[in-house]
């Protein structure tokens, strides 16, 4: 359910993915401004925050979402997932819910 929410976000050379456990990563290529990939974050989360029925049983889901931009944020994709994951974990602590990586105060990997 998740990762249908989030694919109904991205554009067709976009990449939405279940990344493992309860993290799903969003790959998107050629954002022009980072304030695109923030906004599309909020939209996602409000998206995502949706209630859903299972057997009977309604669900809602509050999400964390940490954004890492080339080349600002990392050089590879290998940093860029560090560096994103990091300010996810910023994020689960905040009520902000979306943090980028330069805004989270912890410095760049690699």
């Amino acid at each position: 359910m998740v990762a249908n929410r989030l694919k109904s976000f991205v554009r067709d050379e976009d990449i939405a993915s279940h990344w493992g456990g309860d993290e799903f990563v969003c790959l998107l290529l050629e954002v022009k401004q980072e304030a695109d990939a923030t906004h599309l974050a909020e939209k996602m989360i409000n998206r995502i925050a949706e209630a859903y029925e299972v057997n009977g049983h309604v669900f809602s889901i509050i999400a964390s979402i940490g954004i890492a931009i080339y080349p600002a944020d990392g050089d590879t994709a290998d940093v860029l997932f560090k560096n994103a994951d990091t300010a996810m974990y910023k994020a689960k602590g905040t009520e902000k819910r979306v943090v980028l990586f330069r805004e989270s105060g912890e410095r760049k990997a690699g």
